[in-house]
């Protein structure tokens, strides 16, 4: 029944495809997915279209619970799922110090691979025929690493996007809630935290970019919120789609590695770079 219903919900969704403003996919797992909306708005309407996806648990997924998507949000204090079915909060205790001046570190140590094994030969086909690039919540601290790693599971994302070869944009942006650093170059957006409706918005804008059809792919639930509630009004058809391949759930042996390799990480920075160590215990994270 569950699959009827489902198959009864897509079939509206693509019947609503080809209408302006922001349509939602929800519970999507497969790529797929994705390349049978496209195709069939370009029926209709074979006119210049985006492709934005995000990086973290949509294009890549990290190796390790320890610096991944998931362990990042358990450290922010949000809530995750345990595979017993339970919600869990991390305690203020187990909170990694300076969690930002850290982090860029620990995405130049870790690897990551593709959510799915032909994600990066379906991006290159996409790229064939359409605009396409990256947008990640990632700081532009964390550009290298992002990079590399994309680069290791087979992604080009410099290999088409709006801006001209060897081109970058660097700048501050405020969503409203607070105004932090952006850039582009090479077909990523570096967006640090900031609501990317927004900025996406914004840097069509700057680009002077305008398309007939945009499709957003993300894995977390506010940028796709964000993102809805930034276009929903537009004359631009806008496809939104909640990718949730990904495995976000937490055992108690994850839990318990990941202290483990904090405690390990901390104890490092403590021989190695004393004086370091000592400020980020005193809270002094810049």
């Amino acid at each position: 029944m569950k699959k009827i219903i489902a198959s009864l919900i897509t079939s509206l969704i693509f019947t609503l495809d080809t209408q302006a403003g922001a349509i939602l996919y929800e519970d999507v797992k497969e790529l797929s997915e994705v390349k049978r909306a496209i195709e069939q708005h370009v029926q209709s309407d074979p006119g210049n279209v985006l492709v934005v996806f995000d990086i973290d648990d949509t294009l890549l997924s990290s190796r390790r619970f320890f610096g991944g998507d998931t362990w990042y949000n358990w450290q922010l204090g949000r809530e995750v799922s345990h595979e017993d079915g339970s919600k869990v909060v991390i305690k203020e205790r187990n909170k990694i110090s300076c969690i930002f001046a850290k982090l860029g570190t620990l995405y130049e140590l870790g690897q990551y691979h593709a959510t799915e094994p032909k994600a990066a030969e379906f991006i290159a086909r996409l790229q064939e025929r359409y605009d396409v690039i990256a947008l990640t919540s990632r700081s532009p601290d964390y550009r290298a690493g992002t990079e590399r790693e994309l680069q290791r599971a087979g992604f080009d994302m410099a290999r088409d996007h709006l801006l001209a070869e060897d081109t970058a944009f660097a700048y501050r942006f405020d969503d409203g809630r607070s105004k932090r650093p952006v850039t582009f170059q090479n077909g990523i957006v570096m967006s640090t935290g900031l609501n990317k409706g927004k900025v996406l918005t914004d840097l069509l804008k700057r680009t002077n970019r305008e398309y007939s059809a945009i499709f957003f792919i993300d894995d977390s639930r506010t940028n796709i919120v964000n993102m809805h509630e930034a276009w929903k009004d537009s004359e631009t058809h806008v496809a939104i789609f909640h990718y949730t391949r990904a495995d976000k759930t937490v055992n108690d042996e994850k839990l318990q590695n990941a202290l483990v390799s904090q405690r390990t990480f901390d104890e490092f920075l403590k021989t190695a770079f004393p004086e370091r160590h000592a400020s980020f215990s005193a809270g002094e994270c810049n």
